[in-house]
């Protein structure tokens, strides 16, 4: 009998979400058909036959581009000049110009079909940014474009999508970028990213947002676009799923501090300036304090390591800690370790921490404190590798090869413990749970001033991810048995096993 209930609840929920879906596909339909305007998030646009179906019930659901383009408001401030590449109907661009002006937002999409669609956009709106019909590349010209039924998918990367070629206007980006004297960039092309950074001429940008098209142009090219970013002087502030938002920190090579963004309390007698966390001067004494403080459930996540490790290091092995701090967790495993036939090593690039992390561990024999790039080191085979909120320093592009190392380093069997920040692909539930985390912050004693400090000074250094790209990171190195072993509020860890 109850088998049979659930099998009617199961029936009945599948029954209702084909509902739903074909009551929507066949909503989009007459739309397009018939022609309507709808609201999303505030901005009327125009639905018709210009307009696949599927294109229709995606803008009436309010998910094109939400990531993004929430991003992007988050960070726009009222003397930002915005240049976006894919102005598509014109959606972002009206959400844009409604806040800063439409004086402030030029537009540029090479599709021609979706020009007057845009620009009735705009009117329904009473907005009117600057929009062009064209390409950007290197210098004037023209190029082939392929038109896809779904516009999202039209694109210049050759044979990736089914449409009409078509050839259309390109423009000199640089030239552009001097003319309009963008600060900052949005681009969201299919692709066209690929070529777009070679030789850029970033002018006055401090901010970009860009949307990576791994499935078109592949992870090798998309990695190497997003490390020339970085080279340039951007950092990565924040990503959600294949969305980057960068934000420049060293204009023409050294980007300044202002007094006002000098020496920031952020509590336990640590003050850092903005954008700038460093784990010298005075934090290595104050470190494991602070830390505590900082980050719910810090040292009962040690416990939970130790217990998970145990077992291996009574056997013949090394086990590393990557970013061992002042060596408190190392300390720990080597405790738990059988000092004959184990090694216990822990890794740090900071001085200040290496001292106290080797004063700690002096009554260990097994135990080795090196200092090293963990990008760039030579592990050992492995029985246990730990890294306890370390990987969300290192840079994004750089993290699926150095976790790739470490499935390689582990013996059959052997354990990867990875304790990270996450982040919330929904922005929504991003907000509400950095809300809930600021809260905490607050009942341990730090002021809204240290908090907001804190912050500012990871921002482009401390980057999460969000859960499914951890995930999705640690199955395409070559993991398979994965499990969440901790979670509080936006702190979250794995034991991965070979």
């Amino acid at each position: 009998m109850n088998l049979l209930n659930v099998f009617r609840k199961d029936y009945a929920s599948a029954a209702r979400n084909i509902t739903n879906l074909v009551c929507s596909r066949v909503l989009s339909y007459f739309q397009v058909w018939k022609g309507s305007i709808i609201t999303v998030n505030g901005v009327r646009l125009k639905i018709d036959r210009r307009l696949s179906p599927l294109m229709a019930s995606i803008l009436r659901s309010g998910h094109h581009s939400m990531p993004e383009i929430a991003m992007v408001l988050e960070d726009l401030e009222k003397d930002d000049v915005v240049m976006e590449l894919g102005g598509g109907v014109g959606y972002t661009s009206t959400r844009v110009a409604k806040k800063i002006g439409s004086n402030r937002v030029y537009t540029f999409e090479a599709n021609p079909e979706l020009r007057s669609l845009m620009e009735e956009n705009f009117r329904l709106n009473d907005v009117r940014p600057t929009a062009e019909t064209c390409m950007m590349g290197h210098k004037a010209g023209s190029a082939e474009f392929t038109v896809a039924r779904h516009f999202w998918s039209s694109t210049n990367v050759p044979g990736f999508t089914a449409g009409r070629t078509i050839q259309v206007p390109v423009l000199s980006l640089n030239e552009k970028i001097r003319e309009i004297n963008p600060t900052f960039l949005y681009m969201d092309i299919e692709g066209g990213e690929r070529e777009l950074f070679d030789g850029l001429d970033y002018h006055h940008i401090t901010k970009i947002m860009l949307e990576t098209h791994p499935h078109i142009i592949g992870d090798e090219e998309t990695n190497r676009v997003l490390t020339q970013i970085q080279k340039a002087g951007f950092e990565i502030n924040r990503t959600i799923e294949n969305c980057y938002l960068f934000k420049r920190n060293r204009l023409g090579g050294n980007l300044e501090t202002t007094g006002r963004e000098k020496n920031q309390p952020v509590g336990d007698g640590i003050s850092v300036d903005r954008n700038k966390w460093r784990f010298d001067g005075d934090v290595p004494g104050r470190f494991d304090r602070h830390v505590e403080r900082s980050i719910p459930g810090y040292f009962a996540g040690h416990e939970i390591v130790v217990k998970l490790a145990r077992h291996r290091l009574s056997k013949e092995g090394v086990c590393y800690d990557l970013g061992c701090a002042t060596g408190t967790l190392t300390a720990q495993l080597a405790a738990c370790a059988d000092p004959r036939t184990t090694l216990i090593v822990g890794l740090d690039q900071v001085p200040g921490m290496l001292a106290i992390a080797r004063e700690r561990c002096t009554p260990y024999a097994n135990v080795s404190i090196e200092q090293a790039d963990i990008t760039a080191y030579d592990f050992l085979p492995s029985c246990v590798i730990v890294s306890y909120y370390t990987l969300q320093f290192v840079p994004v592009t750089m993290r699926p090869g150095l976790v790739k190392r470490i499935f390689n380093a582990l013996e059959d069997g052997g354990i990867f413990l990875l304790f990270e920040k996450i982040c919330f692909a929904d922005p929504v539930t991003d907000k509400k749970v950095n809300d809930d985390y600021h809260a905490f912050k607050k009942s341990q004693g730090f002021s809204d001033e240290e908090i907001i400090s804190k912050a500012e000074s990871l921002k482009g250094i401390l980057v999460p991810q969000t859960e499914s790209q951890n995930l999705e990171m640690l199955k395409a190195a070559g993991f398979s048995k994965i499990k969440g072993i901790f979670k509080e509020l936006c702190w979250q860890g794995y034991l991965a096993q070979k």
